[in-house]
């Protein structure tokens, strides 16, 4: 029988540097939405600054932490 075999899900610079770009438009467009947007659409201020808090939040829900390979021909995929 074999172990169970635990691999790590490293992130490339590419990768890491793409992140972090999206992840500074979507604070910069919650940002402008606050300042930009008058009194008078309320709605629209909110949605500028949930929407793209909802996107990162929800993006987050599906990083890859690393595989692991159990007995069977499975492959797992473990998630934050």
């Amino acid at each position: 029988m074999r172990a169970n075999r635990q691999f790590a899900a490293p992130w490339g610079k590419q990768l890491r540097l793409m992140t972090t770009l999206g992840i500074v438009i979507c604070i910069g467009v919650a940002c402008i939405g606050l300042v930009s947007f008058p009194e008078d659409y309320p709605f629209a201020r909110w949605m500028m600054l949930l929407l793209p808090v909802v996107l990162l939040v929800s993006g987050a829900l599906f990083l890859v932490r690393g595989y692991t390979t159990p007995d069977s021909p499975e492959l797992f995929v473990e998630n934050v």
